[in-house]
């Protein structure tokens, strides 16, 4: 296992091994049943090397993963019409940590340097999508 996390409203984990994610339904304690693993999704190369974290929003409907290739990728739990995977860029060093604001609008990311870049959504809209970022 290379990175793992929970997400906030404690319905689904995430677990990474290599280049590979596996997101499951976290186990209930109060009902008990066979076979408590139940896979939710699963994506095999997400990253072009291992994966080394994980985060989620606040709200758990996107996680964000980063690895050793230096870039992050944001994910969707549930499918979402419209909704494209989006890969960040830019890091020069290995990133050590990522976390969303309180209010999901900014993404902040920190390298093994020191760098912290700063990532804004704008409302900006493509084709009736939201989807762009830039870099703050």
């Amino acid at each position: 296992m290379t990175a793992f996390g929970f997400s906030p409203d404690s319905k689904f984990f995430l677990v990474a091994t290599g280049k590979k994610v596996k997101i499951f339904e976290t186990p209930s304690v109060t009902h008990k049943v066979y076979s408590p693993m139940i896979l939710y999704k699963k994506y095999a190369n997400l990253h072009s090397e291992d994966i080394t974290g994980v985060t989620w929003t606040t709200d758990s409907r996107f996680f964000l993963t980063w690895g050793d290739d230096l870039t992050m990728k944001l994910m969707s739990l549930h499918k979402l019409e419209g909704f494209l995977p989006l890969t960040f860029g830019g890091h020069k060093k290995p990133i050590i940590k990522a976390f969303f604001s309180e209010e999901n609008d900014r993404l902040f990311s920190i390298s093994q340097n020191g760098t912290i870049l700063i990532w804004k959504w704008t409302d900006e809209k493509s084709e009736g999508v939201q989807r762009n970022l830039e870099f703050a």
